[in-house]
């Protein structure tokens, strides 16, 4: 199993970044309600179809499928057929895999019978994530996700952890996380500095509500340190956002467990009156030169 990431963040962040004491458990478990991954909807068609012993490619990943490929992945119906020596040299899982993947079968894509003579191994993940996962691999994408100065949107940097974790590469994971902690740790000068500085490891454009998934993440893997800014930045969002939860471009829906739903509504009344003292409009006389000549 890859290497504990519970402990590694800074221990200096005990309270939201403003000091206030919006949500005074979050320190205490509270079981997300998706079991370790995103939420699954009614609306998941066949995602227990990737568990068959033998799965039925219904289509091609336009990007990750090589012809001169030697493995096949199928997740949710897609197929990746990418290169083994690659993937074992990054993941020892992935290595230990293959050693029980099925030979070269006839499969169904798109209806028609064809085979691909690779073998197949059947994945029990989202196939919108295996993209995410697979691309900075095999596309030539390593600069871009491992650059800092490039953010990354915070769906991709959720694939990235989660997959990086169970398949142990180790480099795509620690990625990630540190994303993940330039944006949700630190001091409150840190905190401060980063909502005004233009480079920000997380797209800003991300679909509102990220830090819903911030929160999960910290509370399936023990990221508790991630918690206090993520549930500051939670309680600021619209009571619909928080019920209704983030939407990926896939259509799988992330939500907040009750309980963290809960301190985050809390958390909004606590934060309403602080606001409301410290939000207003300046006088129009009020303007930097005046402000200078006045000193």
């Amino acid at each position: 199993m890859s290497s504990n990431v519970s402990g590694t963040g800074p221990t200096e962040v005990q309270s939201s970044p403003l000091g206030l004491d919006i949500c005074p458990s979050i320190a205490e478990p509270s079981a997300p309600s998706h079991g370790g991954k995103r939420l699954r909807t009614d609306d998941d068609p066949g995602f227990e179809d990737n568990l068959e012993t033998q799965p039925v490619i219904q289509r091609q990943h336009p990007d990750l499928w090589f012809p001169d490929g030697n493995i096949i992945l199928v997740a949710e119906g897609t197929g990746f057929k990418v290169y083994k020596g690659i993937l074992a040299s990054h993941s020892e899982v992935f290595r230990d895999m293959f050693a029980l993947a099925q030979p070269g079968l006839s499969v169904s894509v798109n209806g028609e019978e064809s085979t691909h003579g690779a073998p197949i191994v059947p994945l029990g993940d989202y196939a919108n994530e295996v993209a995410h996962f697979l691309r900075p691999l095999f596309t030539g994408g390593t600069t871009q996700y491992m650059n800092p100065l490039v953010p990354m949107s915070m769906e991709v940097i959720s694939a990235l952890f989660k997959l990086g974790d169970k398949y142990e590469v180790t480099h795509l994971r620690d990625e990630a996380l540190r994303r993940l902690k330039e944006t949700y740790t630190g001091a409150y000068k840190d905190w401060v500095s980063r909502r005004t500085n233009e480079r920000q490891a997380i797209d800003p454009l991300s679909p509102p509500g990220r830090a819903i998934v911030a929160v999960n993440l910290a509370r399936t893997f023990g990221l508790d340190y991630l918690l206090p800014v993520a549930f500051y930045e939670c309680a600021q969002l619209s009571p619909k956002i928080l019920v209704r939860g983030v939407t990926f471009s896939n259509g799988h829906v992330e939500r907040l467990s009750e309980g963290d739903l809960e301190l985050c509504l809390v958390g909004r009344q606590h934060l309403r009156p602080k606001q409301e003292l410290s939000s207003g409009y300046l006088s129009i006389c009020c303007n930097l030169q005046n402000l200078e000549q006045s000193l």
